[in-house]
């Protein structure tokens, strides 16, 4: 976690995308935002999530009341901590609030649908009842 650390320390923007449950790696690169902050210095940080942060585990065999719109980034805060990589979330969003202004922080949440365009429709899973839009 030390060269984590390091190369945050003398980088303006920071990319996760390495692993989204690994809260060793996000520690240390807080760490290293929280050390510039200190001096005086901005970072950028944009930690790479995952969507069964999202799922309910319906695996296709029943259809969700729950519809999140993208529009709505505020349901997204409603979601239980208990959420699949939601640990990790929070852990970054407090340190976004602690480092204000000197820290800009972002979680994407990348898509999960592949294959439509090169197989013609998406995959599909027990019953198809599941809803994604």
């Amino acid at each position: 976690m030390d060269i984590l650390y390091a190369e945050v320390a003398v980088s303006d923007i920071v990319f996760h995308t390495a692993t989204v449950d690994h809260l060793l790696s996000v520690q240390a690169i807080i760490d290293g935002i929280r050390y510039r902050a200190a001096q005086g210095l901005k970072t950028i940080y944009i930690h790479n999530s995952g969507a069964t942060l999202l799922s309910d585990s319906a695996q296709g065999d029943y259809k969700s009341d729950g519809i999140l719109d993208d529009e709505q980034p505020g349901q997204i805060d409603t979601l239980p901590d208990s959420a699949s990589h939601r640990s990790i979330d929070l852990a970054i969003l407090q340190a976004g609030q602690e480092l204000v202004p000197n820290a800009k922080m972002a979680i994407m949440i990348p898509p999960l649908i592949y294959g439509s365009l090169k197989h013609g429709y998406p995959g599909q899973m027990g019953k198809d009842l599941t809803v994604w839009n």
